[in-house]
């Protein structure tokens, strides 16, 4: 028979483990929680074929991106309401709770809009895009929680440009009062350099906003 292009070859061997994983879940059933479980199993020693040691997290990364590419297949076609692969896999890069405070004990006198800046990268779960994408229409504050539904990106022939989200889709996102709080003020810190700044004033529908 034909020869099969590397890829597929590759997708076959992927899929060996991730149905060996999570095949017993049914579809709607599966958590960002099962995901990681199996993340966390091939990171153990032994699962490298090769050298017997562990995989590396660019192999990981693979497998995520497989799954999460297959689950939003699955989120298109309506199979199920929301892909549980959309974050990253947990690896070696990532906060402990001490860290958290101490990042948040720094912060206290800081800029208002690095703190928020900051804020929202810690505790939306949120890409640097979608962060910088957030409009003050998309925020609502009386049910402490955001809708995110297009980043802002830049690419060097292109400039600065806004597009819809990774996914295409609209998404809501819970934020802590904490985090609610700051940006309760930082909007009215940016009405107050409204009324500095008078006619010099470049009005935006950004949440942030380059500083003059």
């Amino acid at each position: 028979g034909k020869t099969l292009p590397c890829s597929v070859m590759r997708y076959r061997e992927l899929l060996t483990r991730i149905n060996a994983g999570i095949r017993h879940f049914k579809l709607k059933d599966i958590k960002p929680r099962h995901l990681n479980k199996l993340y966390e199993q091939l990171s153990r020693d032994g699962m490298n074929k090769n050298i017997g040691g562990r995989l590396s997290n660019k192999t990981i990364r693979q497998y995520h991106l497989l799954i999460s590419t297959i689950l939003a297949q699955a989120e298109e076609e309506e199979e199920i309401p929301s892909n549980p692969a959309r974050r990253e896999p947990h690896d070696a890069n990532y906060f402990q709770v001490s860290e958290i405070k101490h990042i948040i004990e720094c912060l206290e006198h800081e800029d208002i809009k690095w703190k928020t800046i900051t804020h929202l990268l810690m505790f939306s779960g949120c890409r640097r895009g979608e962060i910088m994408g957030l409009k003050w229409s998309s925020v609502d504050f009386a049910n402490n929680q955001t809708t995110i539904e297009n980043s802002l990106l830049y690419e060097k022939d292109r400039g600065l440009y806004d597009e819809t989200t990774k996914t295409g889709k609209k998404r809501t996102v819970k934020l802590p009062p904490e985090t609610m709080a700051l940006l309760r003020q930082y909007k009215a810190h940016q009405a107050e350099n409204r009324l500095k700044c008078g006619d010099q004033w470049t009005a935006s529908e950004y949440v942030l906003t380059r500083d003059l």
